[in-house]
């Protein structure tokens, strides 16, 4: 089966480009301020 040629979106780059800068902030707020605890979004799906 031939692959479909599927148009990428026109906004494409800027929703990378924003989550990209979320996951930044993110990391850069546990990681640069040195919090103790473990942050939620790197626990949540731990068993």
């Amino acid at each position: 089966m031939a692959k479909k040629d599927i148009p990428r979106p026109k906004d494409l780059d800027e929703k990378i480009s924003a989550k990209l800068d979320e996951a930044f902030e993110v990391a850069e707020e546990y990681f640069v301020t040195k919090k103790e605890e473990i942050p939620a979004f790197a626990s949540d799906n731990l068993n």
